[in-house]
């Protein structure tokens, strides 16, 4: 069964960095709070087919979500303010992202400080350290700020597009499998590739190159 889940997170992500960015370069214009930012999450995760609730019997837990290929769920605490909500759901969403196409139920919870879990294998810190960062970037618009394939597969080129093009493309797609193997192991790689110098480079060499295709939802 097709994982319905990671196309609904993909289209939000790109919805939420597209909005966010226009109210940055908005001219005169106050730039949004923190309540307007969640506000526009939410109703774009909802848009996306992303289930929010909010429930005021969350305890240890400020956040969870539950996902399978049936649909996918966001529970925040009534008691966060809008400035954790606004993290909360960039966050649980970034984690979606990067759970990949696996399929069957995927579940992430989130805790108050000081109340997390005490041990965590390396593969839930990799993926914690990975989801922060992406956070980062989708809440500041920059989606070119993190690997493109932590937002979805991209499809191989069509042998049509002339074998000179096929090879730029093929060349493409080894380039974003390297920048995402060193996304996910280092912390060092992930803070330049959010530089938006080093994003502007990326995204210049991707339209030298020619992007790759999107797999359609």
């Amino acid at each position: 069964m097709a994982n319905a889940r990671y196309p609904a997170a993909r289209r939000a992500a790109m919805l939420i960095a597209r909005r966010l960015r226009r109210w940055q370069i908005e001219p005169d214009h106050p730039g949004p709070s923190n309540l307007d930012q969640v506000a526009v999450l939410r109703r774009v995760l909802e848009e996306a087919g992303i289930h929010c609730e909010d429930s005021r019997e969350l305890e240890d837990l400020a956040a969870f979500l539950i996902s399978s290929p049936r649909g996918t769920e966001m529970v925040l605490s009534a008691r966060l303010s809008d400035s954790e909500r606004l993290l909360a759901y960039a966050h649980l969403l970034a984690h979606v992202l990067i759970s990949g196409q696996r399929s069957g139920l995927f579940a992430r919870f989130e805790y108050h400080a000081g109340r997390e879990p005490t041990h965590l294998t390396m593969q839930e810190r990799r993926e914690e350290m990975v989801a922060r960062s992406l956070a980062r970037a989708i809440l500041a618009g920059r989606l070119e700020g993190a690997p493109r394939y932590l937002y979805g597969p991209m499809a191989l080129p069509s042998p049509r597009n002339g074998v000179r093009r096929a090879a730029a493309q093929v060349l493409l797609v080894v380039l974003h499998h390297a920048s995402r193997a060193l996304y996910w192991r280092s912390p060092s790689y992930q803070q330049l590739r959010g530089l938006p110098a080093i994003a502007g480079l990326v995204t210049r060499l991707q339209s030298f190159l020619g992007e790759a295709e999107p797999i359609a939802a």
